[in-house]
């Protein structure tokens, strides 16, 4: 099943209006052809500290800082955040069951994100809607996870 499709409102909501574009992601190796088992983490860029850590490669301290929030910080940063960044540091870390758990957490019809952190967070939501679609199709689908070389539009 797609999935894109269910956010892809919400991602224009979230980045179309004064918040940049989410920059989109690409599975190109240095000589520029496909490579299913590489793909790039999110652009860097954005402010956000969990932002940064994804996009940095640092998924086991993601997991550590997004396995400490409690409820008071998805009240303040919308009630996806959370999950949203649990799953993203379980793909990171090729953990897919635990990645695709939190993940559906999510509601991909009107994810909750607070307004300062919306265009980032809408970008590793399209980050991870690929990665979970694709591991959907195919459950062997384990990528490497390698630093993108493009910066976020989000500001």
């Amino acid at each position: 099943m797609r999935v894109f499709a269910c956010v892809a409102v919400a991602l224009l909501a979230a980045c179309g209006s004064g918040g940049g574009k989410p920059a989109a992601t690409s599975s190109t190796t240095a000589a520029g052809a496909a490579s299913p088992a590489q793909r790039e983490l999110p652009p860097r860029g954005p402010a956000d500290p969990a932002y940064a850590l994804l996009a940095t490669g640092h998924c086991k301290q993601l997991l550590t800082k997004a396995s400490s929030w409690g409820p008071s910080f998805a009240a303040r940063e919308g009630i996806s955040t959370p999950p949203l960044y649990t799953s993203a540091a379980y793909a990171c870390l090729g953990r897919w069951a635990d990645a695709q758990r939190e993940f559906k957490k999510i509601n991909l019809n009107a994810p909750s994100f607070a307004k300062a952190g919306a265009c980032a967070r809408a970008a590793v939501l399209q980050w991870m809607v690929g990665l979970v679609d694709q591991r959907n199709q195919d459950p062997s689908f384990a990528p490497k996870f390698v630093p993108s070389p493009a910066r976020s539009t989000c500001a």
